[in-house]
């Protein structure tokens, strides 16, 4: 029997991962993150690659319609599945909401937050196109 794994990016304590196909978020203001998992991640092994916020998270497009999708399918770990989790900020404004995402993105670096080609990756840092 599996338990559920909350998770904590900063001191912020989201949401267990579920994955990205099943993921059913909240009608509620927040932040959300998608990860991969990343056995050497600690202290859960699921590594953010991306932040997103929104006024109802419930209203996000977790598929083809996301920016960012066809970046998180081309990560070199995706293949072993892309999950979600969120975290609730009730009662915030947007100007709160990409406060709390841009401070994830300026701790965690995830590889999907931004636009690029070439993201250095992996243990040797073999560059890879994503």
């Amino acid at each position: 029997m599996s338990r559920r794994i909350d998770i904590h990016y900063n001191d912020l304590q989201f949401s267990a991962p579920t994955p990205l196909s099943a993921a059913e978020l909240p009608t509620l203001p927040g932040v959300y993150a998608v990860a991969v998992r990343n056995p050497v991640w600690r202290p859960a092994p699921f590594q953010p690659i991306y932040f997103g916020q929104a006024g109802n998270l419930s209203q996000v497009d977790l598929g083809p319609g996301h920016e960012a999708f066809a970046r998180w399918h081309r990560h070199p770990l995706a293949s072993d599945g892309l999950f979600a989790s969120f975290y609730v900020l009730l009662y915030s404004s947007e100007t709160m909401r990409r406060a709390t995402e841009m401070r994830l993105i300026a701790e965690y670096r995830p590889d999907c937050n931004h636009p690029v080609t070439e993201i250095k990756h992996g243990l040797l840092g073999l560059a890879r196109g994503y």
